[in-house]
């Protein structure tokens, strides 16, 4: 890694498998100089003993036995590994800086604990579908957001449908955060980009409430304030 430059906007990009992390590297070339940063790579593994059942799903569809904490740490690793090599790659392309760390522990609280030195936070959660819905804009929103959401559908070629805690704004508005959340996790969305500080976003478990219900990659602007 090179020497330290200029201060650009430095995006954070997190996933907890490779295929997390391509959905989220694939947003980002999509976007191409909208999306012009230095990177950090941040892999978040699973704590030791957090698979309790004696069977998971692949990513075939197949049940087959939960793999042995050996094994585990090796498809770990080999992911950690593939995302670090295509995060270099990523950034020797665009000849910006970019860093790349390893941790244990749950999704939410990595970021939380991160994204504090980053203006972008990217979350993810892949593969891309094969034929994405829409973009979600969580409203109310910053301009940066609008235009950053607005940008995301239309390199995907998909709609934009904001949703919002606000009567004032917003495609869908809902009068709880508990219905906001429902409602995302019923759709096919392609992304899901909101500011952090804005409701529904102003905790660590609001976060993690809004990934799982987004169920694809994530993207919190504000970052800093985290």
């Amino acid at each position: 890694m090179s020497a330290a430059t200029a201060r650009r906007t430095r995006l954070l990009l997190g996933a907890g498998s490779f295929s997390d992390a391509e959905s989220a590297l694939k947003l980002v070339e999509l976007l191409g100089k909208r999306m012009a940063a230095d990177l950090r790579g941040l892999f978040i593994e699973a704590p030791v003993g957090a698979l309790t059942s004696r069977h998971v799903i692949s990513m075939t569809g197949q049940l087959i036995e939960t793999p042995t904490a050996e094994d585990a740490a090796r498809a770990t690793n080999r992911d950690a590994r593939a995302f670090r090599r295509r995060l270099s790659l990523l950034a020797q392309s665009r000849t910006v800086e970019w860093s790349f760390e390893q941790r244990s522990g749950d999704v939410a609280t990595c970021l939380c604990e991160t994204a504090q030195d980053w203006d972008i936070a990217l979350m993810g959660s892949g593969p891309l579908h094969h034929a994405p819905g829409r973009v979600v804009c969580i409203a109310p929103a910053s301009a940066q957001a609008q235009e950053l959401a607005q940008a995301l559908a239309g390199v995907l070629g998909v709609d934009l449908l904001s949703l919002s805690l606000s009567q004032d704004e917003g495609d869908e508005r809902f009068t709880s955060q508990t219905g906001l959340l429902a409602r995302l996790n019923r759709l096919n969305a392609a992304a899901v980009v909101a500011d952090w500080g804005m409701p529904p976003l102003s905790s660590e478990k609001d976060l993690r409430d809004l990934i799982t219900a987004a169920r694809c990659p994530v993207v919190l602007l504000g970052s800093r304030k985290v």
